[in-house]
């Protein structure tokens, strides 16, 4: 078995000379059967058409984002590959064969299937004669269709391509998207002009234009009066302890001081003292003249007299001591600077009040501000969501108008790059110029078809002993070798036959 499995070229020319009664037959048959193929094959009238896929056309996409536009990236042999099975999908095809008549063709033919049946026959029929064949490092896809009526190709053909461009549009962009952003637009609007409403409705109401830039304002004079009545306390305690200083000095400093001393001569002041005994008797005795000793008058003069007799008998005793008193100038100045220390803290008391007060009134107002503030910055919050939120809608629907715009005049990011073109003339398929190709096949086929029934039939010793002669006398071996050779397998041979 081992010697067999590998044959030679001598071996193989055996194995056809023995099996030349089937390797004729074979290649007569399949000789036969190409022609016929060739006879009987249905002239069809060959279209093409060739489609570009490009990156050109950038559809907005139906998102929330501001920034929709689409990434360029470099097509793929996966993009390429999806648009072809997009060309050849089912739903695409069925509407093809129904509106080119394809379907009206097969119920023709076969009257009695029903509709339904014939458009599903041209369906596959037609999945099954379109050729879409992705052009390699190209961004091109050929499409090629062939049928016996020239015009029926061409139709097929264009209507293919329309129904191609527009579910691929379709799928690109879902239906509905510009009247989905117009709606959202008048939403949008509507929202925002609410917001604007409740803003000016806030602003009339606290008679506040901007909480925030009135708050600072507000804690700027705050804190500047705050400062003020932090310096008037300060004041009013100086001023209290000044106040307290003069009041503990003016304590122990007298009202008045004897500013001068002076001794009078006794013989003047007893001669004066006569003289005014002298004068308040005469007076008396004028008053006795009219009036009686317990008139009142007459009493206080005789009290005057005693006072004068006494006077007298004291200058006479000893000198007379004159002292001038006068008021004390440091009490005075104290008094002076009290009254002013008490007038200029009773004005400090009465101002750090007032400030006090105006802290308290600014605080207050500081603290409704800040709440103002903080309402009026949730109404600007929204005021300015319900803007942005407008301002996208209004762009995304400006990009829907312009995408439905150019779905209109469609262009996209797949275009015809070359229009459907059918030929002029018939082709067969297979052709008569195959036939040369045709007739090569069929001779390997025979040939391997007797080469293998060759190996699959019993071995003949006879058969195997002759072609081995034949073998050895056909080597490059020496004439009285190929003798020897020939002889010894002969007599090998003898005893099997």
């Amino acid at each position: 078995m081992t010697a067999r499995s590998h044959r030679t070229r001598h071996d193989v020319m055996a194995a056809i000379g023995r099996q030349s009664r089937v390797l004729v037959t074979s290649f007569v048959v399949l000789a036969t059967g190409a022609v016929l193929a060739v006879l009987l094959a249905t002239p069809k009238y060959e279209g093409t058409t060739r489609i570009l896929v490009k990156q050109d056309r950038a559809d907005s996409v139906v998102t929330g984002a501001a920034d929709s536009e689409a990434e360029r990236q470099e097509l793929t042999e996966a993009d390429l590959m999806s648009q072809a099975e997009l060309i050849k999908s089912h739903d695409l095809l069925e509407a093809v064969a129904d509106q080119t008549g394809l379907a009206r063709r097969v119920v023709a033919e076969r009257p009695s299937i029903d509709q339904a049946e014939a458009l599903a026959r041209a369906t596959e029929q037609l999945g099954e004669d379109l050729a879409v064949t992705p052009v390699r490092r190209t961004w091109l896809i050929d499409v090629a269709y062939g049928s016996d009526d020239p015009r029926l190709t061409r139709n097929v053909l264009d209507t293919l391509v329309r129904r191609y461009l527009q579910k691929h549009l379709e799928l690109h962009r879902p239906s509905g998207t510009y009247q989905f952003f117009a709606d959202q637009v008048r939403l949008a609007r509507k929202e925002l002009d609410e917001a604007q409403a409740r803003l000016t409705e806030f602003s009339a109401t606290y008679q506040v234009v901007s909480a925030g830039r009135e708050k600072d304002n507000v804690l700027q004079q705050l804190a500047e009066f705050d400062t003020m009545r932090s310096e008037a306390r300060t004041l009013l305690a100086a001023t209290t302890q000044q106040l307290s200083a003069i009041t503990s000095e003016l304590s122990t400093v007298p009202a008045q001081h004897t500013s001068a001393v002076r001794t009078v001569d006794a013989a003047g002041v007893v001669e004066d003292v006569k003289a005014r005994i002298l004068t308040l008797e005469l007076r008396r005795a004028e008053l006795v003249q009219r009036f009686t000793p317990a008139y009142r008058g007459v009493v206080e003069i005789d009290e005057q007299l005693r006072e004068a007799r006494a006077a007298l008998d004291e200058a006479r005793r000893s000198p007379i001591r004159e002292e001038t008193v006068a008021d004390n100038p440091t009490r005075q100045w104290l008094d002076t600077e009290r009254a002013r220390v008490q007038a200029e803290n009773a004005a400090i008391r009465a101002r750090l009040q007032a400030l006090s007060a105006t802290v308290g009134e600014y605080r207050t107002k500081a603290q409704r501000l800040n709440t103002r503030d903080v309402e009026q910055q949730d109404l600007l919050r929204r005021l300015k969501e319900a803007e942005d939120k407008y301002l996208l809608y209004a762009k995304k629907q400006e990009e829907a108008r312009i995408s439905d715009e150019l779905d209109r005049t469609r262009i996209a990011n797949v275009v015809v790059a070359q229009a459907p073109s059918v030929s002029y003339e018939a082709e067969r398929n297979p052709s008569f110029a195959m036939l040369p190709l045709l007739f090569g096949v069929s001779l390997l086929l025979s040939l391997g078809l007797a080469l293998a029934v060759d190996a699959a039939a019993p071995v003949d010793p006879q058969t195997s002993t002759q072609d081995a002669a034949v073998l050895i006398w056909s080597s490059n071996l020496p004439r009285e070798e190929k003798h020897r050779a020939i002889r010894t397998l002969c007599q090998q041979a003898r005893p099997t036959t």
